[in-house]
């Protein structure tokens, strides 16, 4: 009984900092402005210039150098674990943390870049059903009105796009 209601305050605890957090101050810096730029939280990329900053260090120094909650720096670390920016070093009596070498950003990027690709190549395969879908809800044949010196520069272009490619 008292490990559900012990178990229920950690959860509550957890729910709280993670849904309503506190204004936290954390300075910009720019490699934390990078990693927010590929979809890296704020909160994430402040704990990893941190984490740079040591060789390894426990989530009980990090909460006396941050202005984290220990619960929610738990919760951070596995993100950045998830991403591989973070490894966890593991010994017997306590877990300590490290940041990945910063080399690590660009794989990060390498990967971003090669899912973007798969998706562009996704989305130009459904492109024309899309077109045509959209002409048949529509009711329009495809035909437009092109007017002056742009409209030839458009008709042109649509004519080297719709050549085969050798």
């Amino acid at each position: 009984m008292v490990y559900k209601k012990r178990a229920k305050a950690h959860f509550v605890n957890i729910f709280f900092t993670l849904t309503m957090p506190k204004q936290l101050n954390i300075p910009d810096s720019p490699i934390a402005t990078l990693l927010t730029e590929l979809h890296i939280g704020k909160n994430e990329a402040f704990l990893y210039t941190k984490l740079l900053e040591y060789p390894s260090v426990t989530v009980q120094e990090l909460q006396k150098n941050t202005p984290f909650p220990r619960t929610l720096l738990y919760y951070l670390l596995k993100n950045l674990m998830h991403v591989g920016l973070v490894r966890t070093l593991e010994s017997p009596k306590k877990t300590t943390y490290a940041a990945e070498n910063p080399k690590k950003i660009l794989d990060l990027l390498r990967t971003q870049e090669q899912q973007f690709q798969k998706q562009k190549q996704a989305l130009k395969t459904l492109i024309p059903e899309l077109q045509n879908t959209f002409r048949l809800a529509h009711g329009r044949p495809g035909v437009r009105l092109l007017k002056g010196l742009d409209g030839y520069e458009a008709l042109m272009h649509d004519i080297v796009e719709a050549q085969p490619k050798v």
